[in-house]
C-alpha cells in the first residue's frame, strides 16, 4: 500500500466522474510510492467499489481514456498462472491539480461545477483522440478544457452508460427524403400497469419506443404476463444503470409464455384419463408352474424354487424381490 498514491487519487488527481473514484482508489491502494505496478484483480476492485466486474472493467477503460491510468509493466504478474494474470496499471501521478480538488482556487471550483453539471446531463466521453492531463487540471485531446474549466457543451465529457441513448438532434427534413420511424416518449395506454409496477419497484425509465417496438411490447404483455416482465426488468436494473425501456426488450423476448389465467393446464399425455405414472410389474411376476418345471432350479439360497423370484437389493441398497436371472422362465431368451 502506498500513502502517496492514495493521496494523489483522493486529493490531487484531476477531476473525474464520481463513479470512477472507487476503482482509481483501489488501484492506488495496490500501487507503489510512484504509482506503478498496481494489478488487483477485477473481482477485488469490484469488492472495493461495490460493483460487478463488468462495471469495473468499464471504469478502467474510462480512466485510461481520461489519462488517469495507463498500462504498466506486465511482467510483474509473470509469477501468476497463465490465464489468471490481471492487467498491470500505472497511475498518472504526474497529472495533478494544484492545491488539490478540494482547494479554494477559482479555476478548480469552476471545474468541479462544470463537471457536476455535465454529469447531471449524462454526457459521454468524447472518443476522438487520446485524452491527457497536465498541471492545473488542464485536459487536452478529445475532451479539451480551457484553463481547468470543462466546457458546457450539449453533451459534456462525462462518461455515458451504454444503456443511455443520445437523443437525436432535429434536422430540417429535405424534400423527397424518406420519413424516419416515429419515436414517442409517452407511456402507451396498454403499458400503464407495467410502468406503474416498474416505478413501484424503483425502476424509472424513458418510454422512447418506435411504433414497431410499441406493438411488440403490447404483444409481450399479452403473451408473457406483467409479473414476469416486471421481475425480469427489476433484475436487469439491479445490474446496470438503465435509462430506457428498450433495454429490457431482449430479456422480455426470452420469457416463456405465461400460464392461462383460468388455471387450466394442458394434458400431460394425449390419452384418455390424463397422466398415468409409469409402472411395470412384469419384473416381479412369479413364474408359470409349467414353464418353471421345464427349467432346473438354480439352487441359489435367495431364489424361491416355486416362484423363481430372488431376494436382492437395488443400486441404492433398498430390498427388492424380482426375477431370478438364472432360472426364471422369463429370463430365458431364444
Amino acid at each position: 500500500m502506498s500513502v502517496e498514491a492514495l493521496k494523489w487519487a483522493l486529493e490531487y488527481a484531476p477531476p473525474m466522474p464520481s463513479s470512477l473514484l472507487p476503482v482509481l482508489t483501489g488501484l492506488a491502494y495496490h500501487a507503489d510510492s510512484k504509482g506503478r505496478g498496481a494489478y488487483p484483480s477485477a473481482a477485488r476492485l469490484a469488492a472495493y467499489a461495490c460493483k460487478d466486474k463488468r462495471q469495473v472493467k468499464r471504469d478502467l477503460r474510462q480512466l485510461a481514456t481520461l489519462g488517469l491510468i495507463r498500462p504498466g509493466e506486465q511482467s510483474k504478474t509473470a509469477h501468476l498462472p497463465e490465464g489468471k494474470r490481471p492487467e498491470v496499471y500505472d497511475l498518472a501521478v504526474e497529472n495533478v491539480v494544484q492545491g488539490g480538488r478540494a482547494g479554494a482556487d477559482e479555476t478548480v471550483k469552476q471545474t468541479r461545477k462544470a463537471l457536476a453539471s455535465s454529469r447531471r446531463r449524462g454526457g459521454p466521453i468524447t472518443r476522438g483522440g487520446d485524452v491527457g492531463t497536465t498541471g492545473g487540471a488542464h485536459v487536452t485531446g478529445g475532451a479539451h478544457v480551457q484553463g481547468g474549466v470543462v466546457p458546457t457543451s450539449k453533451e459534456g465529457w462525462c462518461p455515458r452508460h451504454p444503456n443511455q441513448e443520445i437523443e437525436p438532434s432535429v434536422e430540417p427534413k429535405q424534400a423527397g427524403s424518406p420519413a424516419a420511424p416515429s419515436q414517442k416518449s409517452s407511456i402507451p395506454d396498454y403499458a400503464t400497469e407495467l410502468a406503474a409496477a416498474l416505478s413501484s419497484n424503483g425502476v424509472h425509465v424513458r418510454w422512447n419506443l418506435r411504433d414497431a417496438e410499441r406493438d411488440e411490447v403490447r404483444d409481450l404483455i399479452a403473451d408473457r404476463g406483467l409479473s414476469a416482465m416486471t421481475a425480469t426488468a427489476v433484475r436487469a436494473a439491479q445490474r446496470a444503470d438503465v435509462e430506457t425501456v428498450r433495454y429490457f426488450l431482449p430479456g422480455w423476448r426470452e420469457l416463456p409464455p405465461a400460464a392461462p389465467q383460468d388455471g387450466t393446464r394442458p394434458a400431460l399425455r394425449a390419452i384418455p384419463g390424463g397422466h398415468r405414472p409409469y409402472s411395470n410389474s412384469a419384473w416381479e411376476e412369479p413364474a408359470d408352474p409349467e414353464a418353471a418345471a421345464r427349467i432346473p432350479h438354480c439352487g441359489h439360497p435367495d431364489c424361491d424354487p416355486v416362484t423363481r423370484l430372488r431376494d436382492s437389493t437395488t443400486h441404492d441398497g433398498q430390498p427388492w424381490r424380482g426375477l431370478c436371472d438364472d432360472c426364471h422362465p422369463a429370463m430365458r431368451f431364444g
